[in-house]
C-alpha cells in the first residue's frame, strides 16, 4: 500500500498575519490606557469553520468563528490577537499543540467586526 505523500507545511500556511499583544500604558496625566503592540509577524492557514447571525441589543450581530494554525511557537496566549490586513482575529481557544507533534499550533479565533 502507498502512503499519500504530506503536503510541506510551507504550502499549507500563505496567509500572512501580524500577532499583537494588548498591553496597558500610561499617559502624561498617569491615566491608564490600552495599546497594542505588534510582537511578530508570521505565516498560517486560515478556515472557516461557522457563522451565526443572532440579535443583541435591538441590533444584528454577526459571529464568524474560524480555525487559524501557525508554526509551533511559545509564548502565543489568550490576550493576545491576529491581524490579516483589515481582519482582526481574537483568540478563543489555544493553542492547541497539533499531533503533540510541536510542529504547528491551533487556534479557534472569532473575527472580529
Amino acid at each position: 500500500m502507498i502512503k499519500p505523500k504530506k503536503k510541506r507545511l510551507s504550502t499549507l500556511l500563505k496567509t500572512k498575519l501580524d500577532l499583537y499583544k494588548r498591553t496597558s500604558t500610561k499617559n502624561s496625566m498617569g491615566e491608564p490606557i490600552e495599546t497594542n503592540v505588534k510582537v511578530c509577524v508570521l505565516w498560517g492557514a486560515l478556515w472557516p469553520v461557522s457563522a451565526r447571525e443572532h440579535v443583541q441589543a435591538g441590533r444584528e450581530t454577526l459571529d464568524i468563528s474560524h480555525r487559524l494554525r501557525i508554526r509551533h511557537r511559545t509564548g502565543v496566549t489568550q490576550d493576545m490577537f491576529f491581524k490579516s490586513g483589515t481582519r482582526e482575529f481574537e483568540i478563543i481557544q489555544g493553542p492547541i499543540n497539533v499531533d503533540e507533534a510541536s510542529r504547528v499550533i491551533d487556534f479557534v479565533v472569532r473575527e472580529r467586526l
